[in-house]
Formats: structure tokens, sequence, C-alpha cells
């Protein structure tokens, strides 16, 4: 259930839902809400810079699937659940206005120095957003806390097919990590910086010629595909995008 609450913008009073019953515990619950955070019929026109955070109470724990790389994101995933549906999401930290602070309440530089893939977390947050069409937790006024709980935790991806995928941006997968077996690499399709492949992504088919785009940020991915050639593919569904881990 929601209620309304309200707020003064100058001359302006903006009202919006606000989700009740005490703090969202778990990665699955945040999606049971997931109506009251994204407008399907809209949100693949949000400009990432437009992306701004709801009111939310979360205090929830959680498993690093992955970094990508990346110093503002991470990639988290609740390890009681294991058929991977509803079970994944990430967290993203801007870094202008300290998204993110360690349990110390210092601010988090860099996501993917301070945590590793297989580290149990606490997230303590006020807000979720919708980027994309998918919901991700992120500062609405005060700093997302991230607290390392432990570490060697281990989340084993579902595998599927690419046919299971083909909800879209309504996909129970997304954000979770999956595994695809015997996909062949079609073409490289896209790099940001050719001299540095600090993005690069390539489209890989199925036998049945359905096909999906993996992506990633990280120059290796250059040596580990070849054209025409067969992999299993492990990493994070990001709408229609697999992120490798």
């Amino acid at each position: 259930t929601a209620e309304q609450f309200c707020k003064k913008d100058g001359q302006t009073v903006i009202c919006e839902n606000k989700p009740t019953g005490g703090a969202i515990t778990s990665i699955p619950q945040i999606y049971t809400l997931k109506s009251q955070y994204i407008d399907y019929n809209n949100c693949k026109d949000i400009a990432k810079d437009a992306v701004v955070a709801k009111d939310a109470s979360i205090v929830l724990e959680a498993v690093v699937v992955a970094t990508n790389g990346t110093k503002d994101v991470l990639f988290l995933q609740d390890k009681n659940v294991k058929d991977g549906k509803s079970a994944g999401i990430q967290v993203y930290c801007d870094k202008k206005d300290g998204g993110c602070v360690d349990s110390s309440g210092n601010a988090i530089a860099d996501l993917s120095q301070a945590f590793s893939e297989g580290d149990g977390v606490t997230i303590e947050a006020d807000g979720i957003a919708n980027y994309e069409c998918q919901l991700r937790i992120q500062k609405k006024t005060t700093p997302v806390k991230i607290t390392k709980t432990s570490s060697g935790n281990s989340i084993q991806p579902v595998v599927l097919t690419i046919t299971d995928l083909q909800d879209g941006i309504q996909s129970p997968y997304l954000g979770s990590l999956i595994t695809i077996n015997n996909l062949t690499v079609k073409e490289r399709i896209k790099t940001s910086d050719a001299a540095t492949a600090t993005t690069i992504a390539f489209k890989l088919e199925d036998d049945s010629q359905k096909n999906i785009v993996v992506i990633n940020g990280v120059k290796t991915l250059l040596s580990k595909f070849s054209v025409n050639k067969k992999y299993n593919v492990t990493g994070v569904y990001m709408n229609k995008n697999l992120k490798p881990n």
C-alpha cells in the first residue's frame, strides 16, 4: 500500500506515493513495489540525468555479484532466492553528491576498489529510482550506507536461454546473475573509444538465431570473444544486455 506525501517546491506543491509498512528488508520486496516506481509506458524516455530517487526506507542484506569495473555501481543479489527471479538490483552512487558512504560515514570513492564479488553487504538507503526501466537503489536525501559484513559468498547463476528473457523490461531476471550456454559471437557492434575500448559490445546468437548483446567496460573482453566462436556466458542481465561478471 502507499500514502501520499507532499512537499513544496517554490509555489508548486509536489505529491508522490510513499510506501508504507516499515522498512524494505529484501530485494524481492522492492520488486513488489515496482508499480510505484516505474511507469512502463514512459520509462524508456527518461534520460540518465533526469532520474531522481523517490522516498523509500531500505535496510537489507545482499551479496555483490559484480562491480563491472565501475566506480559508481554495484550489482547485488539476494542469496536466498535460488531461481534468480526478482533477486538482483543495482546500487548507484552519484559521486557529485556523496551518494554512498561506508559504515563510518566516509564517502566511497570507488566501489570497484571497496568491494569484491562475493562480499556480503548491508544496505541502508532512503531512495529507489527508475533507470532505463529498471529499479535501482540510490540516494534520495541521505547517502546510501554500504557496510561489508562478510566475504567469499557464492551466488549460483541461473541457467537460461534467450527465449527465457523475452519479457524484456518486465523480465523477472533483470539484475540477476544468469548463464546462457552455446552462444555464437556474430559481430562486434559498439566501441565508445576505439583507442581504449572503454565500452565494448558484441552481438551473440543462439542456435535458433535469437540474439543478445553482451556489453562490458573492460578491455579484456576483446581477448575473450572471437567472431563465429561459441561461448557459455555468465553475467548480470540488464535490459536486453548481458554484462559479463
